[in-house]
């Protein structure tokens, strides 16, 4: 190929062209308790426990095992959330009952008549980097020390909210909290920050769910404006006034290896979105979504992603169009490296890819110089590129493959 294309630029991408597999489980064709899924949990073995409006369930690929205030020790068969420890234990929040923990052979409850828990109605369970639980209720906050419980709420902490909808903690063990009509509230070591519409770039107070991204930024959905993205200083949001995402009913998110967005939303179903311009939203009327009301989202760590409905019980999607890991693409059609890249990024496929082209997470298109072309091998300058995230697209055969890479300075 001429080496007068070390002058070219990359041209205009083409969108992902999305393949899935579905597959449904409800209380008629399997033995999911109830079509109300508020929680799901993946423990090591594989096996997804899953939280319903009438007990739990476990699921080990093929067989059903139910749990129920007639058949076990939980206190409660309303179940809120979900979350499994280092040491393997499932921990069950409930609506009325508290939360109980199972080793898999014993239960132990804890309710605000045996221990100090301001209220019964566990929200949301997490573990902070030295394992210590966390519990989200509509009385405040509570963390499990060796002492007991310790709980923060609106009289004896900075908390604006007492319901408490998300506990994430992030690898410096700063604890991220969601609320309800209380802004996201940051809790680092004995510091907090309370962030709301009135003195941030919030614009809900409600925050229903809290994620990170591969660079470490701070997703969240919220009811009413999207979902939004903090990086420490600035505030960045997806919602119809400024994209193509289908509604700003955001309930629930998870973000795969790969950095593609999952978004649970109340009224158009799962929507995917892989960083670009477009939004992919599977709802009943376009797939096999039981219900467009999405509850809670995890991806197994072969990329099947389970999906809760409110009322249509339990959908797991199987998204071909990409693969997990930094480095992993739709049918191993495409590499990039080195990843992370400081001054050249080289491209490789296994077929001849065409219309390369990188984009920022908004969808922009970076373009770039052409520096060696060799059959199927393309290099790129990307000295220029600012430090972040990135996607390289290219196309063969009619079908686009994707890829991201780091650059870094």
């Amino acid at each position: 190929m001429n080496r007068l294309l070390l002058l070219m630029t990359v041209a205009m991408c083409l969108c992902n062209i999305t393949q899935a597999q579905w597959q449904l489980y409800n209380s008629s064709n399997s033995a999911l308790p109830n079509n109300n899924v508020h929680a799901i949990a993946i423990d090591s073995a594989g096996y997804v426990w899953i939280g319903t409006e009438n007990g739990l369930a476990r699921l080990d690929g093929a067989n059903w095992q139910v749990y129920n205030m007639g058949n076990s020790p939980l206190p409660s068969n309303q179940i809120r959330s979900l979350a499994i420890d280092t040491g393997g234990n499932i921990w069950v929040g409930t609506f009325t009952g508290g939360v109980s923990i199972y080793n898999g052979q014993s239960w132990v409850t804890y309710h605000t008549g045996n221990s100090s828990l301001p209220d019964n109605h566990i929200r949301c369970i997490g573990f902070d980097t030295t394992g210590a639980a966390w519990l989200g209720t509509s009385g405040g906050v509570s963390w499990q020390s060796d002492e007991g419980w310790v709980n923060y709420n609106m009289f004896n902490s900075p908390l604006t909210s007492n319901n408490i909808t998300h506990v994430y903690t992030d690898s410096n063990n700063v604890k991220w909290l969601g609320t309800i009509n209380g802004g996201m509230v940051k809790k680092d070591g004995n510091n907090w920050t309370v962030y709301n519409t009135q003195n941030s770039g919030m614009e809900d107070n409600t925050v229903l769910d809290i994620q990170h991204d591969l660079l470490g930024n701070i997703w969240f959905t919220t009811p009413a404006h999207g979902i939004g993205r903090y990086n420490g200083s600035n505030w960045f949001y997806r919602l119809q006034a400024n994209s193509a995402i289908p509604t700003n009913a955001t309930t629930c998110l998870h973000i795969g290896a790969n950095d593609v967005k999952y978004i649970g939303t109340t009224d158009k179903g799962l929507v995917r979105w892989d960083n670009g311009l477009q939004f992919d939203s599977f709802t009943v009327n376009n797939s096999p979504m039981p219900d467009n009301h999405v509850t809670c989202l995890l991806q197994q760590a072969d990329g099947r992603l389970w999906i809760g409905t409110n009322g249509g019980g339990l959908a797991v999607y199987t998204d071909t169009s990409l693969q997990t890991g930094i480095n992993a693409v739709a049918a191993t059609q495409l590499s990039v490296y080195p990843n992370p890249a400081t001054n050249i990024l080289t491209i490789e496929s296994s077929q001849p890819l065409q219309q390369l082209c990188i984009t920022d997470l908004t969808g922009k298109q970076i373009p770039v110089p052409v520096v060696q072309t060799h059959h199927n091998r393309t290099g790129l300058s990307v000295a220029q590129l600012t430090a972040g995230m990135y996607i390289v697209s290219g196309t063969y055969q009619g079908r686009t493959y994707t890829i991201r890479f780091i650059k870094t300075n």
